[in-house]
């Protein structure tokens, strides 16, 4: 494999066989290398890539999104938040604004809230 990286490498500097190339890269790409282990890839992933939330097991993600999915406040977007103000203001919980700003403000800063 480093040989054939190293030829489509001298070749695409020369400016030859470029098509023929790209179709062996998608090739190669698409093959799984026998010497990574689902380990050495799950942690090689961790590593390049920090999520929000630390997924227990990785290979479980389809039932970790399909939860998150049926919870109403994952993916927020505007008119799903227009949505919750109005009903939330409807049905009187958003009366006293003052105190939904102190507590978003908290919310903000809650580093200085600690002792």
């Amino acid at each position: 494999l480093p040989s054939v990286a190293v030829a489509v490498l001298e070749r695409n500097l020369a400016d030859a066989h470029s098509d023929t190339d790209d179709e062996l890269i998608e090739e190669l790409r698409d093959r799984p290398l026998p010497q990574v282990h689902d380990r050495d890839f799950e942690a090689d992933f961790d590593e390049m890539y920090e999520t929000d939330e630390e997924l227990t097991d990785l290979y479980n993600a389809r039932q970790y999104v399909e939860k998150k999915m049926k919870d109403e406040s994952f993916n927020m977007n505007d008119t799903k938040w227009d949505e919750e103000i109005k009903k939330a203001t409807e049905k009187g919980q958003l009366s006293n604004m003052k105190e939904c700003e102190d507590i978003l403000e908290d919310m903000l800063h809650w580093d200085k809230l600690l002792p």
